[in-house]
């Protein structure tokens, strides 16, 4: 791959590994090297996921709490690189100031100090970077795992983060799109095909819906222009519920075609499953999860996917359990005082 001129960095602690360096992200040339370890890694976690290089230059692009040329660092060995950082800044709807720390090394680079002088690093820019924040609210550090990543979780744990389990992220699939149970959506709904203009609406039944749910954050336009561009979305697929008007539920399906292709399977995802406060315990989720089963089979699809937080206030998880949904993994969160 065609090497790159970078600002380097100094991080202090570092294993002293013949060739080794730190560098700062430097273009969208970057993408690529971020696509290729985070997959290796994933795939050796059995994470049971895949990135894109689309959706890598979605979730990597500038937003207010989020700046790749200052907020990613590589580790290169030789020139190659072998590992990264990433930090991001937030804050909840309750006032808490989230300072995420996230990163991989490749396996083969393991055990040998590298995610350790990184997750040290990120700290420490994270530390600096909230006392410039002159707000007096509580300011967390946080990182999320997927279980099976023990090394991960054994770093973090070493450095004093320790696991939240209300904010435990559950994968949950239903292993066949056969025999969907029966669901009724109310005479007073419509089901309309949503447009491209009707993305606001949807956006803001989304954040409505979910902005009292575990570990809500603020979100503002930046935000609302990645997830309007995330290279998945298929309208055609969208099932949105329609009070006149106004949007009061929906799960926004789609389909990986390329994850599909990589694990050999026939997935779509069934998510950003959201009903207004006033429509709640009225059938609505059901009735438009169920609708949704059936338009990815049509798609030719043979199993469903979502994921749940653990705790979810609404009782989300065990409506999934009651059509079919099962556990396959869990992403974790861990916590630490900043």
């Amino acid at each position: 791959m065609e090497s790159v001129s970078a600002t380097p960095v100094k991080v202090s602690g570092a294993p002293a590994i013949p060739g080794l360096r730190f560098r700062r992200f430097t273009d969208d040339r970057d993408h690529a090297r971020l696509l290729e370890i985070t997959n290796r890694c994933w795939d050796a976690d059995s994470v049971g996921h895949l990135q894109s290089l689309p959706s890598i230059a979605n979730s990597y692009c500038s937003t207010a709490g989020f700046e790749p040329k200052r907020d990613v660092v590589f580790a290169e060995i030789g020139g190659n690189p072998v590992a990264f950082s990433r930090i991001t800044h937030a804050r909840q709807e309750d006032g808490i100031g989230l300072y995420d720390v996230a990163g991989q090394v490749l396996p083969q680079w393991r055990r040998r100090g590298l995610g350790a002088a990184l997750l040290r690093h990120a700290v420490a820019r994270q530390r600096e970077l909230a006392w410039r924040h002159l707000k007096d609210d509580p300011k967390l550090l946080q990182s999320s795992v997927f279980e099976g990543q023990i090394g991960a979780r054994a770093l973090l744990e070493e450095h004093g983060f320790t696991q939240s389990p209300e904010l435990e992220l559950q994968d949950m699939v239903r292993p066949t799109l056969d025999d969907p149970p029966l669901a009724v959506l109310s005479p007073q709904l419509e089901l309309r095909r949503a447009q491209p203009e009707h993305m606001r609406q949807i956006w803001a039944l989304f954040r409505g819906a979910s902005c009292d749910g575990l570990g809500a954050r603020e979100t503002g336009e930046d935000d609302y222009q990645r997830w309007a561009s995330w290279p998945f979305w298929d309208l055609s697929l969208w099932q949105i519920a329609w009070d006149g008007q106004q949007p009061v539920g929906m799960v926004l399906n789609f389909i990986r075609a390329d994850e599909n292709e990589h694990f050999g399977r026939r997935r779509g995802y069934t998510e950003y499953i959201n009903v207004a406060r006033d429509w709640r315990r009225r059938g609505v989720g059901r009735a438009l999860i169920v609708r949704s089963l059936s338009v990815l089979k049509q798609r030719g699809m043979t199993e469903a996917a979502l994921d749940v937080y653990v705790h979810n206030p609404t009782g989300a998880r065990q409506l999934y359990e009651s059509l079919g949904y099962r556990v396959v993994r869990s992403m974790l969160c861990y916590r630490r005082q900043l």
